[in-house]
């Protein structure tokens, strides 16, 4: 009876192997809804990039002229958030944070009219100040913000460099080129820290902690994301040319890997508290969306229902609850935003499978549920 016990056993734990190893198989296909966020009135594409932890979204629309504006959606429906008075036709939202506030920028381009960042909340959209002195013309565009208010983002001088800004408590800090000959900072946490890129010879991802820079290392690397654990995503170029996407520890930079063969790049893009990392890869003009999870990058179209007809292109954030936005391109061809809700399934929980082994009941294999590592 025990030597029974024991081969069903190593069967049943080679079967849950197989199944969790593929992420590709039928069970990983219910393990996201998808929402399409649609467009507002008079444009023809929409782009997510971000979200909060209540799953309020933040990106913008497009006509096929290329004009813009800024959206939020919230509770299944889209609100556009006009633009700067006097600033041009066009503008661009780029992160919310919890209270709903919302960052981003106002004008039409760089060569016809400045960029300004602002500030959205409270159903109002106010200009972010430049800082004292800065020269007529000078561009800014606000990238991220955090639960205090503090936004990031950079300033575009007419000479072509570009500086980090800090915006905390009404007024904008210049930061500088940060000992390079440019910089951006594309994201900031609660406590403060600032992820980003400066340039010299080559582009490097660096992590600024109460004014200590750091450099990420990597070969012409940049950092577009940071969590509140301090942990920083990006890219980098490979010994092949090739970039690819990393995740900085507080202690190390690890390559994040691939879906497989070596002729792709891989962009991390946002990261929440959990750890788990989104972003996209390419290969020629083919672009597919990835989750990294659990020491695991899947490919997001893997991971939502068949037969819906997207192609989810790029994912750019994610929030504590799992969610997340990008866009792609849906059933009837259309390029819109997306948000991804995970779904309550399918990963079969070992312990369970262990304790009701021991008990001789055969029919545990009935319970399954999504493993997901704890916040």
């Amino acid at each position: 009876m025990l030597r029974q016990l024991a081969t069903l056993s190593c069967k049943l734990w080679l079967v849950l192997i197989v199944v969790s190893a593929s992420a590709d198989g039928a069970w990983a296909e219910s393990l996201y809804s998808i929402a399409d966020l649609g467009t507002l009135s008079g444009f023809t594409a929409s782009y997510a990039y971000g979200i909060n932890d209540a799953g309020q979204v933040v990106g913008y629309v497009q006509t096929s002229s290329g004009a813009s504006q800024a959206f939020l959606y919230s509770s299944n429906s889209m609100t556009g958030l006009g633009t700067l008075p006097n600033n041009g036709p066009s503008s661009y939202a780029y992160g919310i944070n919890n209270s709903g506030q919302i960052v981003g920028s106002s004008g039409a381009n760089y060569a016809v009219q400045p960029q300004q960042a602002f500030l959205y909340a409270n159903g109002s959209m106010t200009p972010l100040p430049l800082p004292p002195g800065t020269l007529t013309g000078t561009s800014s565009v606000a990238t991220g913000i955090n639960s205090s208010g503090q936004a990031v983002g950079y300033l575009a001088f007419k000479t072509g460099v570009t500086d980090a800004f800090l915006y905390a408590g009404g007024i904008m800090k210049d930061l500088g080129t940060l000992g390079g000959t440019a910089a951006v900072a594309n994201g900031i946490n609660n406590s403060g820290q600032i992820a980003g890129t400066y340039s010299g010879q080559a582009n490097q991802a660096f992590l600024d902690t109460n004014g200590s820079v750091s450099s990420l290392g990597g070969s012409n690397s940049s950092a577009t994301g940071i969590n509140n654990r301090g942990e920083v995503v990006g890219y980098y170029t490979t010994s092949s040319d090739y970039f690819h996407a990393f995740l900085y520890d507080g202690t190390k930079t690890s390559d994040l890997g691939t879906l497989g063969g070596t002729d792709s790049n891989y962009f991390a893009d946002g990261i929440n508290d959990s750890g788990q990392v989104v972003g996209y890869s390419t290969i020629g003009s083919t672009s597919e969306a990835f989750l990294y999870t659990d020491d695991t990058m899947m490919n997001l179209n893997s991971l939502i229902p068949t037969g819906l007809g997207w192609n989810l292109e790029v994912a750019a954030a994610i929030n504590k609850n799992g969610q997340i936005v990008g866009w792609g391109f849906n059933a009837n061809g259309q390029e819109h935003g997306f948000l991804l809700t995970p779904s309550a399934s399918v990963v079969p929980e070992p312990s369970a499978l262990v304790s009701l082994l021991g008990l001789g009941i055969a029919g545990m294999i009935g319970l399954w549920r999504r493993k997901r590592r704890a916040a």
